[in-house]
C-alpha cells in the first residue's frame, strides 16, 4: 500500500491517538485478511491447492462459489436470449422468402415508386366511382331539427293540464 492514512494527510484526527495496541493489532489483522482475500484468492479454477506452508486446505475440487453460480446463470440466460433472437431472425427471413415466392419480387427504386403511385390512383378512382351509397339521413337528424323550445313548452303545458284534470276527476 502507499502508506497509512496518517502519512497521507496533514490533518490529525482526535480519535487516532486514543487507540490501544490491541485495537491497532486487530486493525492490522483485519487489513491482512481483506488483503489476502482480495489480492490472493485461493482455489483458482475450481481447485484448492496446498500452499508451500502446508496449512489446513483441502486438495481437490471445490464447490463453485456464489459468484461463479451467478456468472453461469447469467451466461445461460444470455445464450438463450441470443438463440431466441437468431431464431426469430431466421423465421422472419423465411417468411419474407415465402411471400416473395408467392407474390413475386418487390419493385425497387423509381419503378417501385411509380407502381405505388399507380396502385394509390387506382384505389382513389374506385372510391370516387363507387358513388354515395352510404348512410342516408334527413336534415333534422343531421342538423338537430324538430326539437324546438316552443314544442317543448307546449308539451309541458299539456302534461300539466292532463295531470290536473286527472287528479280532480
Amino acid at each position: 500500500m502507499a502508506g497509512s492514512a496518517a502519512n497521507q494527510t496533514a490533518y490529525k484526527w482526535s480519535f487516532a491517538d486514543k487507540r490501544s495496541s490491541a485495537d491497532t493489532n486487530a486493525l492490522r489483522i483485519a487489513r491482512e485478511d481483506v488483503d489476502s482475500a482480495t489480492y490472493h484468492p485461493s482455489g483458482a479454477g475450481g481447485h484448492a491447492h496446498r500452499t508451500a506452508g502446508g496449512g489446513n486446505r483441502v486438495i481437490g475440487p471445490t464447490l463453485p462459489s456464489a459468484s461463479d453460480l451467478v456468472l453461469a446463470r447469467e451466461t445461460t440466460s444470455e445464450h438463450r436470449a441470443s438463440e431466441r433472437d437468431l431464431k426469430r431472425k431466421r423465421d422472419r427471413a423465411e417468411a419474407k422468402e415465402r411471400l416473395e415466392d408467392t407474390v413475386g419480387p418487390k419493385e425497387v427504386g423509381r419503378e417501385g415508386m411509380l407502381e405505388k403511385k399507380r396502385a394509390r390512383r387506382e384505389n382513389d378512382r374506385a372510391f370516387r366511382e363507387k358513388g354515395d351509397d352510404g348512410y342516408e339521413a334527413d336534415e333534422s337528424t343531421l342538423l338537430g331539427g324538430g326539437d324546438s323550445f316552443r314544442d317543448q313548452y307546449v308539451f309541458l303545458i299539456l302534461a300539466k293540464f292532463l295531470l290536473l284534470t286527472s287528479t280532480t276527476a
